[in-house]
């Protein structure tokens, strides 16, 4: 171990927090991070129902038409025909269904502001 390795192992065996050990446990579960997940979107989806069927109607016409859909499209028809895409919320990560959607293995700019560009998925019916 080289003189500086040793100084950092030093200052992590000496400075760390008690109960470390329980935080870092906690902050890595892989089995509670996916529970975590699926009760997350239960409870989205049961605040978000109206909107979520609207979206969820809405992909599946897009999907239909032109053989992928993407969240953005979901936005774009849900807005256009009164379906208030804003009452989604958290609720749109539920949209794509795994029983009836597919990945594609593409990814897209999002064109929405709120989205900042970030890259989101594209999606097609199995």
């Amino acid at each position: 171990m080289s003189e500086s390795e040793g100084h950092y192992q030093e200052f992590c065996d000496d400075d760390r927090p008690e109960g470390w050990a329980n935080m870092q446990q906690a902050l890595f579960d892989a089995h509670e991070a996916t529970l975590q997940k699926e009760l997350g979107m239960a409870r989205a989806e049961a605040n978000r129902a109206e909107a979520l069927e609207w979206a969820q109607r809405a992909a599946f016409t897009i999907a239909v038409r032109n053989g992928t859909v993407c969240i953005d499209d979901v936005y774009i028809l849900m807005d256009a025909f009164g379906g208030h895409p804003e009452r989604l919320g958290n609720a749109a990560g539920s949209v794509f269904d795994k029983r009836r959607f597919e990945f594609t293995g593409r990814w897209v700019k999002s064109k929405r502001v709120s989205n900042h560009g970030r890259w989101i998925r594209v999606w097609r019916l199995k």
